[in-house]
């Protein structure tokens, strides 16, 4: 029990450490949440970003994004608003190099077959 105790109190609390890493096409499934998206940059106009997603390939529109934030391929850490509604909190930028195939493997694997060990509501 002491264990249990003990890893329940290194996992970080932070919001910014709990968004949920998924593909576009889920995003509406978390109104309200912080979500993890990773995206190729289609482009930037005024402030909002469009990103095509390395997992589903599904264009996705972020809010609050400038064009010097953004590189080629990003992590995006946004808040799902509403019904296609993402505002951006945090971006990464990713290497050219980033190996896709494999992240798609993952959010696959999160967001199905293993979907409860990472998912309170699974």
């Amino acid at each position: 029990m002491a264990l249990v105790g003990a890893i329940q109190t290194m996992v970080p609390t932070d919001p910014k450490w709990s968004a949920a890493r998924i593909s576009a096409e889920d995003a509406d499934k978390f109104t309200g949440r912080s979500v993890t998206l990773v995206g190729q940059a289609v482009g930037v106009d005024n402030g909002t970003a469009t990103f095509q997603c390395l997992v589903s390939g599904k264009e996705f529109v972020v809010l609050r994004v400038q064009a010097d934030q953004m590189t080629n391929i990003n992590e995006i850490q946004c808040r799902v608003e509403a019904t296609g509604n993402l505002v951006m909190e945090t971006i990464v930028n990713l290497n050219d190099d980033f190996n896709a195939a494999a992240y798609k493997q993952l959010v696959t694997l999160i967001m199905g077959h293993h979907r409860s060990l990472f998912f309170v509501d699974a």
